[in-house]
């Protein structure tokens, strides 16, 4: 669960640091405090920053002299949309703030003099053949239940839960049996798994492919480089441009139950720009050092590992405070409707597979005794859900939403209820206080 902010106190992304200056960008205004080696503090802020329509990612990115505050509109991966738009900030350790747009294309790295944008982030997938494809896209096609289905309770229809020594015979924690254990299959007594999938082929890496960068600044100027592979990240390190870049295409190693991982070989060089930064750069004609397959888990660990910032009150700073994004009537309206439809939608009964019938149930929802309630006009409309929980069912709880943001702008609420799912499946009631009028308050977990 996250906790909603006090208004006058800085809330920081990660802090930087650009040489031996600190720099804390705040996660819900448009302000930043730089801290001095001898602990003198400046305030950058940029309210009239034009942001996208709806922000779905903020990236603050370094480089020796500078910080750079990347607003990104909302994220489309999951719709296979190309980015729409994004605006960037720069803000100098001397306090300066200046933002410009980035359009369509996606920031891989920085240095003093821009953003260094790409059109294709990363290689693609070749999964064959057009009909293997059009297999797997029919799989995700879910035919609705008939309207007679019968109304079941989750108990009636899946086993009880079983500790993981009930299902499989482990000698001991760490054993080989063991390794990777986290997601359990229960069968009911004499029951057969079900087959394997076959396994798919190895995937071969496709060649490498070229690609133009742009760098782009706040003063408007950009600069064109050839890159003869797809590039991941660009840093500044002394005089010295360092590329981490894509060898090939991702290398497909066949997996259990019919999956595959990828794997993409990336390797590292520093080009020399000393004197200027070329139009064209053959990676294959520096030296460059392969990097170890990326470890997904170390990098989640890293990105939520616990940081500090130092308790800075905001409430005198001047213009710590976004301008009011003149929204449509119809607009506001409409991201207020989606909300509240997202939370009615809370009690609504679930379609649930069990392996026992090979077949659809209609199962009760996991929410009871089920309130929406709608207050405030834009820009500080609230909608809050009360309600029961299967799992805790004796306790009372209430989620919260800001429908906008601090800007005026419709927050991203694609993954809202999902997110709720996640923090009331993992809640340790015995951490969480209970208020006065006897609910347990849940935050939306919001990207800023």
């Amino acid at each position: 669960m996250s906790i909603l902010p006090d208004e006058d106190l800085l809330v920081s992304y990660r802090p930087v640091v650009v040489g031996s200056t600190t720099v804390y960008v705040d996660k819900n205004r448009p302000v930043a405090v730089i801290v001095s080696p001898e602990g003198a503090t400046t305030f950058a802020t940029w309210p009239d920053a034009p942001l996208p329509p709806q922000v779905g990612a903020v990236d603050v990115l370094s480089s020796p002299r500078a910080v750079w505050v990347i607003y990104a509109q909302e994220g489309l991966m999951y719709r296979g949309e190309d980015r729409i738009a994004a605006v960037a900030v720069r803000v100098g350790i001397d306090g300066s703030a200046a933002s410009f747009d980035l359009g369509p294309l996606h920031p891989v790295g920085a240095d003093d003099d821009g953003i260094w944008l790409t059109p294709k982030e990363s290689p693609d997938i070749d999964l064959g053949d057009d009909e293997r494809r059009e297999d797997a896209e029919q799989d995700l096609v879910e035919e609705p239940l008939p309207s007679d289905t019968p109304l079941e309770e989750w108990e009636d229809i899946h086993p009880p839960r079983r500790a993981p020594d009930e299902l499989y015979e482990i000698s001991e924690p760490g054993s080989p049996e063991a390794e990777g254990l986290g997601w359990y299959i229960a069968l009911e007594p004499g029951e057969e798994p079900p087959p394997e999938p076959p396994a798919m082929e190895p995937l071969a890496p496709t060649p490498p492919e070229s690609v133009a960068l742009l760098r782009r600044g706040p003063d408007g100027t950009e600069l064109s480089v050839e890159f003869d592979h797809l590039v991941d990240t660009v840093e500044m390190a002394d005089d010295r441009l360092r590329v981490t870049y894509y060898l090939s295409g991702p290398i497909g190693t066949p997996g259990p139950l019919g999956s595959m991982s990828f794997d993409y070989p990336r390797a590292v060089a520093d080009i020399d720009v000393s004197s200027r930064v070329p139009a064209s750069i053959r990676l294959n004609e520096w030296r460059h050092t392969l990097l170890p397959p990326e470890d997904w888990d170390d990098e989640i660990e890293s990105q939520w590992a616990p940081y500090e910032w130092p308790r800075i009150d905001l409430a005198r700073v001047p213009r710590t405070r976004w301008t009011i994004f003149p929204l449509e009537e119809e607009i506001a309206g409409s991201a207020i409707e989606s909300v509240r439809a997202d939370l009615r939608a809370l009690d609504m009964p679930n379609t649930v597979w069990t392996s026992k019938d090979n077949a659809r149930h209609l199962v009760r929802s996991d929410y009871r005794d089920l309130a929406v309630d709608v207050k405030g006009d834009w820009p500080e409309t609230v909608e809050t859900a009360t309600f029961r929980y299967r799992e805790h069912g004796d306790r009372l709880f209430r989620f919260r939403v800001p429908v906008f943001d601090t800007s005026g702008r419709p927050r991203v609420s694609e993954f809202l209820t999902l997110g709720l799912m996640e923090d009331l499946d993992t809640l340790d009631l015995d951490d969480v206080t209970v208020s006065p009028d006897d609910f347990i308050d849940i935050t939306p977990q919001f990207t800023w």
